[in-house]
Parts: C-alpha cells; structure tokens; sequence
C-alpha cells in the first residue's frame, strides 16, 4: 500500500482526485505576504519553517497522515492525500511535505507530488481568504473598487454612504445589498490582513501593547478544533 501525497493550489485549477483534501487558505498564515518569503516555495526550508511553526500546522500533519494510515490498514488500497492552497507554492508544499516525512519516518511507502510549485505567483486580489462559498466574487469586487479609489477620499465616500443607508434601513435596494456586502468583505479581508501581519511581526517584539495585541488575535479567530482521533504508531507533533 502506498499512501500519496500531492501539493496544488486552487488559483490554477480545480483539486486533483483524492481521498482526503485540506484546504489551507483560511487555516494558515501565508507567506506569501511577506516580501522576505513572497518569491520562495515551501521547498526552501524558510518558507518550511514559516509554515510549519504556524499554530496548528504540525497537528493537522500529524492528524491528515494518521487517518490516511488508518484508511489504507482498513481497506487495503493506496490513499492519496492532497494539500490545498491559493497557489500550490507555500502552504500546501509545507504541509505536503511535513506528512510525506512523518510517513517515511515510520518505514511507510510514500510518493510525493508538487503539481503547481513552478507556476507564476498569483495576483494579490485572490489570496483573499475564502470563509464561505460563494464569497469569491464579492470579496475580488470589493478588492477591485479598493484599488481603484483614491483612499482618503474613498474612505470619506464610503463612511457617507453607510450614514445614508442607515438612516432609511426600510428603503434598501438590492444594490444598496450588494454594495454593503462588497464592504463587509473588503473590511474583513483587512482585518485578516493585520492580523497576519501582527502574528508575523509578533516574535519580534515585546512590548505589553503587541503582546496584548497577540493575544486578541488568536482569540479573535476562535477556538481550534481538537485532534482528530485516529490509530498510529509513531510520534506525535514535537
């Protein structure tokens, strides 16, 4: 039995065929906004570490390969596990070759695949965190007016607006609907944004306001999910 593990990324095309997916884009911090990072691929062992040191990047390797161990003990069949980010070069390689490792630590027989690792980087706009489906369209709209805007005077227009909608909530138009939504994205897609970039300049600063900043962050994203529960015979996340 062979367990088989592919990277790939969502902007390119559709996932591949396999028994267990996991998209990464709303899991784990992306290095793809940091400039240091940006131009490199989970292949570098800097961009590993960046994925790996990730709250929860070790557990979900752990978690994903015990249950494809478990799968292909139970049905006798090879498993093929598949990694899922925005461009297949930094999150899913990470991951992808984190499990392949646990794999081969433990004697098992593993392939690996990195289909979209070379592909050009990605615009900007469509590593915007999917949250539900069909939030893409709103969120790449929303992305497309902020470009185009002029920021003061976007911001000013669009606080004037919000004042005019609240003041006739009964006589809102689809339009005025869509419009609101478009803003709910862009503003929610900001506040992913800082909180990636106070998570990443976090380890190098100490003062009680970021610490406390820190600490909002983590909290503001929610309670992790616990381990999965699955049969295996080698050690957990170090």
């Amino acid at each position: 039995m062979t367990i088989r593990i592919v990277s790939f990324g969502y902007g390119h095309s559709p996932a591949p065929t396999a028994d267990l997916v996991f998209d990464l884009r709303a899991l784990l911090r992306n290095p793809f906004h940091n400039p240091e990072l940006k131009h490199r691929t989970g292949l570098d062992q800097q961009v590993y570490d960046h994925v790996m040191t990730t709250p929860g990047a070790e557990r979900l390797a752990f978690n994903a390969v015990a249950t494809a161990r478990g799968l292909a003990e139970d049905t006798g069949a090879d498993v093929t596990i598949a990694w899922g980010c925005t461009g297949g070069r930094h999150r899913s390689v990470g991951l992808a070759r984190a499990s392949y490792e646990l794999l081969r630590d433990v004697g098992d027989e593993a392939t690996i695949e990195h289909r979209d690792v070379d592909q050009d980087l990605l615009p900007a706009g469509v590593h915007n965190r999917p949250r539900h489906p069909g939030s893409e369209s709103i969120r790449y709209t929303a992305d497309a007016m902020a470009a185009a805007s002029d920021g003061g005077d976007f911001i000013s227009e669009q606080r004037a607006r919000i004042a005019a909608l609240q003041a006739r909530p009964d006589r809102l138009t689809g339009q005025d609907a869509r419009w609101l939504l478009d803003r709910l994205a862009w503003a929610d897609w900001h506040l992913e944004e800082l909180r990636d970039r106070i998570d990443d300049a976090g380890s190098t600063m100490s003062t009680s306001y970021v610490s406390s900043a820190l600490d909002y962050t983590r909290w503001s994203r929610g309670t992790p999910r616990g381990p999965v529960i699955a049969n295996a015979c080698f050690p957990g996340p170090r």
